[in-house]
């Protein structure tokens, strides 16, 4: 009702009331969210998609396009020509799959929480 997002963690409320530094805010965040999962929890596979026409209006989408995907085997990138903002689309182990818009995030964040939600690769 607030704006935000089903599946809101508390962690995102946290990390919003540092950077925007609304009590506020914050404290509807709190109301709305959701407790993390464990950090145990990872996503078996994920898809990052995006229209390419929204490419030069993202450009720390485009960045992680071009130099981090190889650090992620188990991600796929899809370039699009449907208008789409930037989003990932998380499977678990069951199939099912959450999406998170991720168009304000930074190159950095983006391979943040890929490094802490996606399992990484088995070494052979």
């Amino acid at each position: 009702e607030q704006g935000f997002t089903d599946g809101l963690a508390c962690s995102s409320c946290e990390k919003l009331k540092d950077i925007v530094k609304d009590e506020v805010l914050y404290a509807e965040c709190k109301v709305c969210c959701s407790e993390d999962e464990t950090s145990d929890s990872k996503y078996v596979a994920g898809k990052l998609t995006v229209c390419r026409c929204k490419l030069p209006s993202h450009p720390h989408i485009q960045s992680f396009i071009d130099t981090q995907p190889e650090k992620f085997p188990h991600l796929k990138v899809a370039l699009t020509t449907d208008g789409a903002y930037p989003f990932l689309t998380m499977k678990k182990e069951d199939g099912s799959k959450d999406r998170i818009a991720i168009e304000r995030w930074k190159t950095e964040q983006v391979e943040e929480y890929l490094n802490t939600h996606l399992i990484a690769p088995s070494k052979s």
